[in-house]
């Protein structure tokens, strides 16, 4: 959904997991990851430590992606839903039948309804 938004191509386009992972950081940051790592007593993988050393990933606010050619696509109500569905903790994150609930998907609904 961020690719589709924002329009670009792929949001989080890693050269592996580990990348993946790092690119995922820059955006979300990494204190969500700590804690979720933390509350399920996962470990972070050594090769992710060693790319994450030095730096801090502090989480973006989505308003960094938005530019004259992808505003028309970033409604409040998508920019609310991308925040429930880009969330570590798939416990945390928005279920499907909610996130079809969703008042991003009110015009279709109202299209549908005609």
């Amino acid at each position: 959904m961020a690719g589709m938004i924002f329009k670009i191509e792929t949001f989080f386009k890693g050269n592996d997991n580990f990348d993946q992972l790092i690119r995922i950081m820059r955006v979300l940051g990494e204190d969500d990851l700590h804690d979720y790592v933390h509350r399920y007593n996962l470990k972070i993988p050594k090769e992710v430590k060693k790319m994450m050393k030095g730096k801090e990933f502090v989480k973006l606010p989505w308003t960094t992606f938005i530019t004259e050619k992808n505003q028309h696509m970033c409604s409040p109500e998508a920019i609310d839903l991308l925040t429930k569905m880009l969330v570590y903790d798939k416990n945390n994150r928005i279920n499907v039948p909610d996130a079809m609930k969703h008042p991003y998907f009110d015009p279709i609904r109202e299209f549908v309804a005609q």
